[in-house]
């Protein structure tokens, strides 16, 4: 048993180096994997973001021909303030 053990090393080591470069490539899958899946997540949240603009921006368009819109923007913007009411400045 021992001769044939002895004899036998180089299956041993081949088997250890498989075994060695198995454990290597999997170290390596799992950051690329780790890297992918935080980038993944990344780009899900961009789109969800990109999706919110879209839609409000969507919402501002149509309703360009609304007046109380424009009074809004107008308003917000460049500081108009309709007849009647006060404009009121707050310092510090």
């Amino acid at each position: 048993m021992k001769k044939q053990l002895l004899d036998s090393w180089w299956v041993l080591f081949f088997a250890l180096l498989c075994f060695i470069c198995y454990e290597q490539g999997i170290k390596v899958w799992s950051y690329q994997f780790n890297s992918l899946n935080a980038q993944l997540h990344e780009l899900q949240s961009a789109k969800t973001k990109a999706l919110l603009q879209h839609d409000m921006l969507l919402a501002q368009v149509e309703s360009q021909n609304d007046i109380d819109w424009i009074e809004l923007t107008l308003m917000r913007e460049l500081g108009m303030v309709p007849e009647g009411q006060k404009k009121v400045f707050f310092t510090k």
